[in-house]
C-alpha cells in the first residue's frame, strides 16, 4: 500500500510538472539536508535545480517533499524530518500523507527573511504551480 501511494503521487507530480525544470524522485534517492547535517530518503520529492543523474542518488535540495506515514515512521516524519526539511533553501511545501485515512497535511514554507521561514498549514496543493492533487 505504501509503495502504491508513493508511486501514484510520483506519477501525478511527473505528469503535472511536465515542461517545468523539475525532476521527481521516489524512495531510493537520498536528499541532502545540509543545514541539519543529515541525509534522508524521502518517499517522493521534487528537485527544481539543474538536471541530476539518477546514478548520483544524492540530491542537494528540494522544492517539495512527500512522506507517506507508516506506524514505524509517523512520529519521525511529523517532527524530526519536518524540522530538518524546513531548512532546505528551496522548499515550498512538505506533504505528510496518511495510508489509512483519506487525508494529507501540507506545510508550506513562506520565507520571511533570508534564512528564516514561517511554516503555514494549507490544503494539499503545490504552491509553486497552483494545482491540487486528488489522492
Amino acid at each position: 500500500r505504501h509503495n502504491r501511494i508513493c508511486g501514484n503521487i510520483a506519477l501525478q507530480l511527473t505528469d503535472r510538472l511536465r515542461g517545468y525544470a523539475a525532476q521527481v524522485f521516489i524512495i531510493d534517492v537520498k536528499l541532502l539536508v545540509e543545514a541539519a547535517d543529515c541525509v534522508y530518503y524521502p518517499d517522493v520529492f521534487v528537485y527544481g535545480g539543474s538536471n541530476i543523474a539518477n546514478e548520483d542518488k544524492l540530491v542537494p535540495d528540494a522544492t517539495l517533499v512527500v512522506e507517506v506515514l507508516s506506524d514505524s515512521t509517523a512520529a519521525r516524519d511529523r517532527h524530526q524530518k519536518r524540522v530538518a526539511y524546513q531548512t532546505l533553501p528551496s522548499l515550498k511545501a512538505y506533504w505528510i500523507v496518511s495510508q489509512t485515512e483519506r487525508r494529507a497535511r501540507s506545510t508550506a514554507v513562506k520565507r520571511v527573511a533570508p534564512g528564516r521561514q514561517q511554516p503555514m498549514v494549507l490544503g494539499i496543493q503545490y504552491p509553486a504551480h497552483g494545482w491540487q492533487m486528488r489522492l
